[in-house]
């Protein structure tokens, strides 16, 4: 029961991110949706394999500037995609490598989604347990979350239209806001 919480707690900044996607794309692909669940999946998964290998290396940098560096890059692309809709709005041409559907897009944000994970793992290595089980569950309920969070966000994005991309730019700025006030609130 502990482990599914934590995979739940870990997946959720993956879910609000998947919310603002689907949120700010008109047409969304079910192979996106599985490809971007799978990107967010993989690095919920493999950033706590990593803590638990490397974590006595890494873990004073990790703890001390994961937070500012997961923050950095959901504020640059929550930034792009709200001046984006702005943009779009003013001049329907926009270029389509900008958008959230862009692979390279995806990667980026399921790799600051995933930082915090890191420490998860560090704990884990501390833990007689092997990590295999616990790194599938976290990527498997990431994965999920994730793919349902791509749904949901396009049913509001149809229900906000146009508007959509500045809820789901301002969703990836309060999830990085989020991320710095955790780290010294809780």
């Amino acid at each position: 029961m502990e482990l599914l919480l934590i995979a739940l707690g870990l997946s959720a900044d993956a879910f609000a991110v998947s919310l603002s996607g689907g949120a700010g794309e008109k047409k969304l692909p079910v192979k996106f949706a599985l490809n971007a669940s799978l990107m967010f999946g993989f690095f919920q998964a493999a950033m706590p394999a990593l803590g638990y290998f490397f974590g006595n290396l890494w873990a004073r940098y990790v703890f001390k500037f994961g937070h500012w560096i997961s923050f950095a890059m959901l504020a640059f692309v929550g930034v792009k995609m709200i001046l984006e809709t702005v943009k779009k709005e003013e001049n329907e041409n926009i270029n389509n490598s900008k958008s959230f559907s862009n692979i390279k897009n995806v990667l980026f944000l399921a790799l600051a989604t995933s930082i915090d994970a890191f420490a998860v793992g560090v704990s884990f290595s501390f833990d007689p347990k092997p990590i295999f089980f616990s790194i599938m569950v976290i990527g498997i309920i990431t994965f999920f979350v994730s793919f349902a969070g791509f749904f949901i966000g396009r049913k509001f994005g149809v229900l906000f239209g146009e508007k959509a991309g500045i809820l789901g730019g301002t969703i990836l700025l309060a999830v990085g806001v989020k991320i710095v006030v955790s780290r010294y609130v809780g």
